[in-house]
């Protein structure tokens, strides 16, 4: 059987899917693959602000020993037994090594939200959106990968949950949001500390999957920023309740 399905993170998590048993080297490979951001992301490690590429990770052994039950020998192992197999590539650093899933887009396709059809257009745009957020919220980020912790990590999260919204707005056919307004960024902030930046894509996602709230609907109405900031909206939307144009 051919082909690829899209799986939670929240599987590690579940009660029902808990276990004692030490990880299968299959499940620690799918584990590899969740983990990984996809698309470019900060992590702090180490008290930096990393930008994560598509299809990187980065952990400690020692986390991922602790996550799979094994051994730090054993994770060493595996890991090179990956590298050497061209599975992953791997940068070793002192806090935690980067690791870049080799073939990113077999495992995990993109969705297509990240870049319109026009592709420099959406590209300048994008940047254009970016510099204007960066001069309304007060702060900037120097060019690198690498940046200082501190007030800047903290805003992020809002812009770029805002960008990631005219992004799959301009694929799916969605009202664009001009501005991120005072009461706009006060309550994106609210849905980000309920449901983090994975759970914001995922209601993206889930728009991508309802023919209702991309207009077809008779009425020609289509899901716009302001409706994704209520909290009934985007919870219905996260547990999957407009899939298949069914409301």
């Amino acid at each position: 059987m051919a082909g690829t399905f899209a799986v939670s993170r929240e599987i590690w998590e579940h009660p029902l899917l808990a276990s004692n048993e030490p990880f299968s080297r299959r499940e620690a490979w799918l584990w590899l693959v969740s983990e990984a951001a996809w698309k470019p992301t900060q992590k702090e490690i180490g008290g930096k602000i990393v930008t994560l590429q598509r299809g990187q990770l980065a952990h400690s052994l020692r986390f991922m020993a602790h996550n799979w039950k094994w051994s730090k020998s054993k994770v060493d192992r595996y890991i090179y037994r990956l590298k050497t197999g061209t599975m992953i590539d791997v940068e070793p650093g002192h806090s935690a090594m980067l690791i870049t899933i080799c073939n990113y887009e077999k495992y995990q396709p993109s969705l297509k939200i990240e870049r319109d059809t026009s592709g420099t257009r959406a590209g300048h745009e994008r940047d254009t959106n970016r510099d204007k957020l960066e001069k309304d919220n007060n702060y900037s980020v120097p060019n690198g990968t690498v940046v200082n912790a501190g007030s800047v990590a903290d805003r992020l999260p809002v812009a770029r949950a805002f960008e990631n919204y005219n992004i799959a707005a301009r694929e799916l056919g969605l009202p664009l949001a001009a501005k991120l307004t005072a009461d706009r960024r006060r309550k994106l902030q609210a849905r980000l500390r309920e449901h983090g930046l994975d759970g914001w894509n995922a209601a993206l996602v889930a728009i991508e999957n309802s023919r209702f709230l991309r207009g077809e609907n008779g009425k020609g109405w289509r899901a716009n920023l302001d409706f994704l900031l209520q909290p009934s909206s985007l919870n219905k939307l996260i547990e999957g309740g407009y899939a298949d144009a069914s409301n």
